[in-house]
């Protein structure tokens, strides 16, 4: 909420989501003023894009050493994809 009141005068902003839930819906309804909202793909059912290879890696619950077990398997995982793959990597912090 303190980026947009920083950035003072006219400006651009621009929300990008893989879902559209009620909580981001109202915190773009707090800043944008004439939203225009597309969608790519079908927004009658959710369901992920079948030309979309995805993964999940659970690595480490704890312990002395587990950062350096996920970037371990982080890189890893990297260089065993082709040359120019595109990744698209979720993390929590």
């Amino acid at each position: 909420r303190r980026c947009p009141k920083a950035g003072g005068g006219r400006r651009q902003t621009l929300f990008f989501t893989a879902t559209w839930p009620k909580s981001v819906r109202s915190l773009a309804a707090t800043f944008l003023r004439d939203p225009v909202q597309i969608n790519i793909g079908d927004t009658k059912r959710l369901a992920a894009s079948t030309s979309i290879a995805q993964e999940v890696h659970v690595v480490g619950t704890g312990g002395s050493g587990v950062e350096m077990d996920k970037w371990d398997a982080f890189t890893t995982i990297l260089q065993t994809l082709p040359e120019k793959s595109k990744v698209l990597v979720f993390t929590s912090t």
